[in-house]
């Protein structure tokens, strides 16, 4: 008889951490934007995810084109996560890309 791999379970371990996490996070978050960058966390940490991306689709004025908006970040790496901020976060210049619907 075949040995069962304990994979399977594991990893439905740590989708119900990030699930139990995720429920508490929105449930004590004042915003979906602050809730979503402790989600993320939870994501890339428990998932072993080197990077993780919160992106919306948001309409600039009545009538334009729809665009992708990234809302948060989250990266395994310092580096990864000074360049991504730089280019996905800064307050200035939001990071956008035309969305497609």
């Amino acid at each position: 008889m075949a040995r069962m791999s304990s994979r399977p379970k594991a990893d439905d371990a740590r989708r119900l951490s990030v699930q139990q996490n995720a429920s508490r996070v929105l449930l004590e978050a004042a915003t979906l934007d602050e809730a979503m960058a402790e989600i993320l966390r939870a994501l890339a940490t428990e998932l072993d995810w080197s990077l993780a991306l919160y992106w919306v689709v948001a309409e600039e004025s009545p009538g334009a084109h729809p665009v992708l908006r990234c809302r948060a970040i989250s990266a395994a790496w310092d580096a990864i996560s000074t360049i991504a901020a730089a280019c996905f976060t800064s307050s200035s210049t939001p990071a956008t890309a035309p969305a497609v619907c």
